[in-house]
């Protein structure tokens, strides 16, 4: 689908924006289209009981950095940790937010390794000025969200929001947010944790937040990366925004 769309906007010529919006649609939608194929290579393999499963949350503006030209990025991590990487369709979010879910199964240290490889090609990724909401997405960048069991909440939270104090101040964090229940769907049994400051202190908050999980015997997070909360025409809207992949 998204190669004919490519194919039409080469066709018309998009008359109506700029020669570099125009180049910039085209790799967008040539992007979507290597993500659909990753997509269809990950879902053949198949990994039933791995050591570890972590899902992380990536900002739509940034999926074409993290997938890359025809799926390189994601292909080069996905062979150096050796582990297994779905992303979710192109606009299909996880509830109360505008992040593509991506799910890495493996070993423990190989799945730990890859989210913060991940999490470099989103703060790597380029915005330019022009982008409608430039400074929310640098803050967005700069920070990592990781998904997990909405069942597991209290590991973070404790009572009054203790813990989640204490774990902003071990680390020396500027945010340590617990997504809010009221932004989630009735059925969904999965919430996001926001993890932001220092890039040596975001690692190693973010290592520690796994690692407590996969500790718990009831960290058991499902494979499932499609929500189905987001209409068709707003995906398509979407699409527009997305940024190129970097060229760097």
């Amino acid at each position: 689908m998204w190669k004919s769309i490519v194919t039409r906007v080469r066709v018309a010529g998009v008359t109506s924006t700029s020669r570099l919006q125009t180049q910039l649609l085209l790799r967008t939608f040539s992007q979507a289209a290597d993500q659909e194929v990753i997509q269809d290579d990950s879902a053949d393999k198949d990994i039933d009981n791995p050591a570890s499963r972590v899902k992380i949350a990536i900002p739509f503006w940034a999926v074409g950095t993290v997938i890359g030209v025809k799926g390189g990025n994601i292909e080069k991590i996905r062979r150096d940790c050796e582990t297994s990487i779905r992303i979710s369709e192109y606009g299909d979010f996880f509830p109360g937010s505008r992040d593509n879910v991506c799910l890495i199964e493996g070993d423990s240290e190989n799945v730990v390794d890859a989210v913060h490889k991940i999490s470099q090609c989103v703060r790597n990724t380029e915005i330019p000025e022009s982008f409608k909401f430039p400074e929310g997405a640098k803050s967005r960048q700069r920070g990592v969200k990781l998904i997990f069991p909405k069942s597991l909440s209290g590991l973070f939270i404790g009572k009054g929001g203790e813990d989640q104090r204490k774990i902003k101040e071990e680390f020396s964090l500027e945010t340590f947010n617990i997504q809010d229940r009221n932004t989630l769907t009735k059925d969904c049994i999965e919430r996001s944790i926001f993890i932001k400051g220092e890039e040596e202190n975001t690692r190693q908050a973010v290592n520690y937040v796994i690692e407590k999980l996969e500790s718990n015997p009831d960290h058991k997070l499902e494979r499932k990366i499609s929500y189905g909360n987001i209409g068709n025409t707003e995906r398509e809207t979407l699409k527009l925004h997305r940024l190129p992949q970097n060229p760097k």
